[in-house]
Order: structure tokens, then C-alpha cells, then sequence
């Protein structure tokens, strides 16, 4: 017997069609759960990517894309901020401190447009009353003004 008279008797055929249609269901299934499976697999690959880091990627000259610096592992990255901590607390002193200084130098700045404000009014006052004192004095032009000998 060929092949294809193989193939085409009636036994052979529903064993070849069973098959044919088991391979396919097997496909499809591997298929679903492939589409199923890779945004999990994506999103646990970028998890780890962030854990463990990766190392520098050539620029893809063929579509323009640039190079993706190396990124460090999570381990590195905390232990360079405990290394950068200390600072961080002594700009955050010295910030508060300085808050406190321009509280005292508000508050004298305050005090000394207060003053300025004083001297103003003050001197307008005083200059107000001169001019009464002199403006009195040129009224009374027929008594004679005391003189000072010395």
C-alpha cells in the first residue's frame, strides 16, 4: 500500500483527524496562556530588572533608539543614600537653623522701621512746632527779642 492509501483509509483518517485536532486545541491553549502569561512575565522581568539592575545597552543604530544607561541594583542604590544621609541631615540643620536667624532678623528689621518711622513722624512733629515757635516770634514784630550777652 502508498502512503496516501494509507492515509486515506477510514481507520487511518479518524486517527489523523483526532490528532490533528488534539495538536490544535494543545496550540491553542499554549497560545492563550502565552498571551495570558507574558504581561505577567513582562511586569515580574521589570521587577527584577529594578532589583537586581542591568548594564549598559548599545544605541540601536538600525532604528534610532538610544543607548539605556546601566542601572545598579537596589543594593547599591540604598547603600549610596545611607552614604549621602548624613548630609541630607546636616542641610536640613542648617536650613532650620537658618529659619531661626531670618525670624531674628525679621524681627529686628521690624524693629527698626518702626524706629525710622518714629524719627519721621518725630522729626515732621518737631519741625511742625519750630515753625509755630517762628511763626509766633514773627507775629509779635514790636517787642524786642531778648537778647543773650555774654
Amino acid at each position: 500500500m502508498s502512503l496516501v492509501a494509507t492515509l486515506l483509509s477510514a481507520a487511518d483518517w479518524y486517527e489523523w483527524t483526532g490528532l490533528i485536532i488534539a495538536t490544535a486545541a494543545v496550540l491553542g491553549i499554549a497560545l492563550k496562556t502565552f498571551r495570558w502569561a507574558r504581561p505577567i512575565a513582562r511586569k515580574m522581568d521589570a521587577a527584577l530588572e529594578v532589583l537586581v539592575g542591568h548594564g549598559e545597552e548599545p544605541a540601536n543604530t538600525v532604528n534610532g533608539t538610544p543607548a539605556r544607561p546601566a542601572v545598579p541594583g537596589i543594593g547599591a542604590r540604598v547603600a549610596r543614600i545611607e552614604e549621602t544621609l548624613p548630609t541630607l541631615v546636616e542641610a536640613v540643620d542648617r536650613l532650620a537653623k537658618n529659619e531661626e536667624r531670618l525670624g531674628r532678623v525679621e524681627a529686628r528689621v521690624t524693629a527698626l522701621e518702626e524706629q525710622a518711622v518714629e524719627r519721621v513722624v518725630t522729626k515732621v512733629e518737631s519741625t511742625a512746632a519750630w515753625l509755630a515757635v517762628e511763626a509766633v516770634a514773627n507775629q509779635g514784630g514790636e517787642h524786642e527779642s531778648p537778647q543773650i550777652e555774654e
